[in-house]
């Protein structure tokens, strides 16, 4: 069997501006909540490419990696 190691694709620190980086090794970059049919509220996974990594930015901030800055 093959064995495949990790890679935190968050090690090279590709956000800028502050952002903090999620790397995507368990295939979510977090939760969302929704109503499902019977009206109930769920927790979601937000997915992402495996191998992949997610910019959180600040305020002020956008882009894959935080490198655009907007107006407040």
């Amino acid at each position: 069997a093959a064995c495949v190691d990790d890679i935190n694709e968050c090690a090279s620190d590709p956000c800028f501006n502050g952002g903090v980086c999620r790397d995507s090794s368990a295939g979510f970059i977090g939760f969302r909540r929704e109503t499902g049919a019977d009206g109930k509220e769920k927790k979601v996974g937000i997915p992402v490419e495996p191998d992949a990594y997610h910019c959180i930015c600040r305020p002020g901030y956008l882009g894959e990696h935080c490198d655009i800055e907007t107006e407040l």
